[in-house]
């Protein structure tokens, strides 16, 4: 089944990569992706 494949993957790449998405704020580069995270709201 394609989502038990994909959800396996994300497990082996959470294996490897797990401390990497959490505790990370919203992006430093908004404007220059013409986009505004939380902190940038005005």
């Amino acid at each position: 089944m394609p989502s038990v494949d994909r959800l396996s993957e994300m497990g082996k790449w959470l294996e490897a990569n797990g401390e990497a998405p959490y505790g990370c704020g919203p992006t430093p580069f908004g404007e220059e992706l013409n986009t505004k995270g939380p902190a940038r709201k005005k």
